[in-house]
């Protein structure tokens, strides 16, 4: 009789545990909402290594639908990132948006790509791009920034690195 109360209690256990899968198996998919889609991103490098050197680092500040954030791509060591909720994040990439589309891009841009500042805007379902030289920002890009963070950006430049330090070695 105890043998059987407590192979009964064993197997009743594992159907339990059980039930919270049978939903998956049966071909149920969780619920997870859409991504926060990205609306503005700025795109720069915050040195002058080549692409693929260990420890290059390239930033991407951005605005979604419903918060405004970060990421650090460190080539070869680590991709990092947050976000904060901001109530004000699609209101913000409306603004920055109509900023994009007055801006001119130059008609010739550096050769190293460090320095290079890449925006991105999507609307109507795609994305727009338009790049400038870190060193000769137009002044409505720097609007931008403040539409995006409160604040005027600064962006590191690779050739006052350079002057500071040298050139960097390849």
């Amino acid at each position: 009789m105890r043998m059987k109360t407590s192979l009964r209690l064993l197997l009743s256990s594992l159907i339990a545990s059980a039930l919270p899968f049978s939903a998956l198996a049966a071909g149920e998919q969780p619920k997870v909402g859409p991504p926060d889609q990205h609306l503005v991103e700025l795109v720069y490098a915050d040195d002058d290594l080549p692409a693929t050197k260990s420890f290059h680092t390239v930033y991407t500040q951005w605005l979604s639908e419903s918060a405004s954030g970060f990421q650090r791509h460190v080539y070869d060591w680590a991709h990092q990132g947050g976000q904060s909720p901001d109530p004000k994040a699609r209101e913000k990439a409306e603004k920055c948006l109509v900023i994009f589309k007055t801006l001119r891009e130059p008609e010739k841009l550096p050769e190293n790509p460090n320095l290079v500042v890449t925006l991105r805007c999507f609307e109507a379902g795609r994305w727009m791009e338009k790049r400038f030289d870190v060193n000769a920002l137009p002044p409505d890009l720097m609007k931008l920034t403040e539409v995006m963070f409160g604040g005027e950006m600064i962006f590191p430049t690779a050739r006052k690195k350079q002057e500071k330090s040298g050139p960097a070695k390849q």
